[in-house]
């Protein structure tokens, strides 16, 4: 037996074999190695030269044409399932690739009983937005606009911040960042779009002047109007004439009461705020409102017809169908910079949607890495989502008759993984259920919050009857207050005397001199646990009348005032 050595003692020969057997296993190894680093080299070269010498010589190579390769009709089983599982009673959806309609397909129902189509004629909603840009846009090629010359110079508006009152323009009021945020009560007060854009002035600002993007459908109409002014022709017309028109959209209208001259239409719908998931239908009067400002959301289409608007613009201007520009480079490329930067506006980023910015009536974001360019579009009864990616020439189109459903979104992005991205993973329905379920329990926590807050045993300071009147606030108009019943009063917000408004209220007593929103009929609220807005009433002094009321319209500026006028 061998005695262990110190590590520090000479080595003696049987020592040395144990090494010596390994040196031919380690030179095997070294020698394998050089080997594939040969083969490697060697193959890269080889492909190398016959790429160069024949692209097409080694298809399996070449990048997969995911156009080419879908599989469309597991698509719309993936489409069909989305739809059911947001109970979203119909939809219509399309892809455009290369100035090519590739793919449509309509699932579900336009009303109780009809089917949804390709031509189905839905409410757009905001997306409506892009296409009074592009209007603008041509128009300032003509030279009868500017995009840098105040909105005050071209129409008789003011603003009540004095920096925006001097300053803004049309790129400030197109890409949202005059200061002011959405105050979107007044477009359904029932006053026409020229009432509505008097009363800006009125309104407050809730940032500084070009230092935040606030989302504001009044300067997108306020936009527009000049346009329609400039022109001669008036909103609605200068888009026909200008974009719908040479496009051949036969089947868009700008006005919403067109939606009475095809009968192919959908109605719209919305989800009961009780927790039911049960549906309701609009009236007609309910969807009409958006008539107060066209420019901002007030276009019906279908899919079919606005494959050839996305075509246009995923083509740069230029019609795809005969090779007619409809706006110049130079204003195309205003129309897609990027003008206000954080533009994040839906809550859902899944950590692929970053560095989102706002253009002319587009929003620009990165998605997975790609250039994505898109809208979305809300009106009572409708939602809707365009998304492009101009570098692909892909555009999606995702129109519904549901009011506030995140199922446009999920689904534009759905195919888009589908077809730009097959390896990922497409989890948006799971992320929105995930974010929806936060949400609720967070409005719960609130809702007991302001609930076990107020006092019950507290009465108001004067009987019922001394709190009927009309309130008047100069940027919203008129908040008329009637007696319904003994415990209970009719509310109504009118912008002019005799136009019809939708918003209707029936308020009751909350606390103290605040009553309550405990119904509201557009979103077929009702509730007497719990009012959706509170009213504070303010007396004259201890005992007195009634001189004014308060409530949180805006959540991002003061309560707006109504000082009673009757």
């Amino acid at each position: 037996m061998h005695k262990l050595r110190d590590n520090n003692a000479p080595a003696t020969c049987h020592q040395l074999q144990p090494q010596t057997k390994r040196k031919p296993v380690i030179a095997t190894i070294a020698q394998l190695v050089l080997a594939l680093v040969g083969f490697a080299t060697a193959s890269f070269f080889a492909l190398h030269f016959a790429l160069v010498a024949s692209p097409t010589a080694l298809p399996f190579l070449l990048p997969i044409d995911p156009i080419a390769t879908a599989d469309w009709d597991s698509l719309k089983e993936s489409l069909d399932s989305l739809r059911k599982e947001w109970l979203v009673p119909g939809m219509a959806v399309a892809v455009v690739h290369q100035g090519q309609l590739v793919f449509t397909h309509a699932s579900g129902l336009r009303n109780e009983n009809d089917a949804v189509t390709a031509d189905t004629l839905f409410q757009i909603g905001s997306t409506t937005k892009a296409f009074t840009s592009f209007s603008v846009a041509q128009l300032v090629d003509t030279g009868a606009l500017n995009w840098d010359k105040p909105v005050t110079l071209q129409y008789p508006v003011e603003f009540m911040d004095t920096t925006a009152n001097s300053t803004a323009n049309l790129i400030d009021a197109l890409s949202h960042r005059t200061g002011l945020p959405r105050h979107d009560f007044i477009m359904l007060n029932g006053a026409t779009s020229e009432e509505n854009l008097s009363r800006i002035k009125f309104l407050q600002p809730s940032a500084p002047f070009r230092e935040k993007f606030q989302y504001n459908n009044h300067m997108v109409n306020l936009a527009g109007t000049i346009g329609g002014k400039v022109s001669g022709l008036g909103w609605d017309q200068l888009v026909h004439k200008n974009i719908l028109k040479p496009l051949g959209m036969d089947n868009t209208f700008t006005d919403p009461h067109d939606i009475f001259s095809r009968e192919d239409h959908s109605r719209g719908y919305g989800i009961m705020p009780d927790g039911s998931g049960s549906l309701f239908m609009f009236e007609y009067n309910e969807t009409l409102w958006i008539e107060s400002t066209k420019p901002a959301g007030a276009i019906l289409s279908s899919v079919n017809d606005l494959a050839k608007w996305v075509a246009l613009i995923n083509n740069k201007g230029v019609n795809p169908a005969d090779g007619k520009r409809f706006v110049s480079e130079k204003q195309f490329s205003t129309i897609f910079t990027k003008h206000t930067p954080g533009a994040q506006m839906v809550p859902v980023t899944g950590g692929v949607i970053k560095d989102v910015s706002y253009g002319l009536g587009w929003f620009i974001k990165s998605y997975r890495g790609k250039t994505c360019v898109e809208h979305g579009g809300n009106t009572f009864g409708y939602s809707t989502q365009i998304t492009t990616f101009p570098e692909d020439s892909l555009a999606i189109i995702v129109l519904t008759n549901l009011n506030g459903t995140p199922l446009p979104e999920i689904a534009a992005q759905y195919i888009s993984d589908v077809l730009l991205f097959p390896r990922s993973w497409s989890y948006w329905s799971t992320l929105w259920k995930s974010y929806l379920l936060k949400a609720y329990a967070q409005s719960l926590i609130e809702r007991r919050r302001i609930v076990n807050s107020r006092n019950k045993e507290s009465v108001p300071s004067l009987p019922f009857t001394a709190y009927v009147g009309t309130y008047h606030n100069a940027g919203y108009g008129d908040l008329q207050i009637r007696l319904r019943t003994v415990e209970t009063f009719d509310a109504i917000l009118v912008g002019h005397p005799g136009h019809a408004s939708v918003l209707e209220l029936v308020l009751g007593h909350w606390e103290y001199d605040t009553f309550g929103v405990f119904e509201m009929h557009l979103q077929r609220y009702r509730d007497y646990t719990f009012p959706l807005i509170q009213l504070h009433f303010q007396l004259a002094d201890q005992g007195g009348a009634v001189e004014s009321l308060s409530a949180k319209l805006e959540s991002s500026v003061d309560n707006i005032v109504f000082k009673r006028v009757d």
